[in-house]
């Protein structure tokens, strides 16, 4: 398997919510000893989860237009 494989097989299994662990067995069962390490599975699964943290604070912390009204925009 490639790397680029490998990371896209990663990705879209976490993106199934599958665990990390989950998604190294099935790497395993189908490449064997060619199978990235656990190691490996475990950073880009943690990677991508990171990712998807930080875009959800980003928008927590107001990054599309206010959500309140005021007497002003009302008329």
């Amino acid at each position: 398997m490639t790397r680029r494989l490998g990371l896209e097989v990663i990705l879209f299994l976490w993106t199934k919510n599958v665990s990390a662990s989950d998604i190294q067995s099935q790497i395993m069962e189908v490449n064997g000893e060619e199978a990235m390490r656990r190691q490996r599975v475990a950073k880009w699964y943690h990677y991508f989860q990171s990712d998807r943290q930080d875009d959800e604070n980003r928008n927590m912390a107001g990054g599309g237009r206010p959500s309140s009204s005021t007497e002003i925009n009302q008329h």
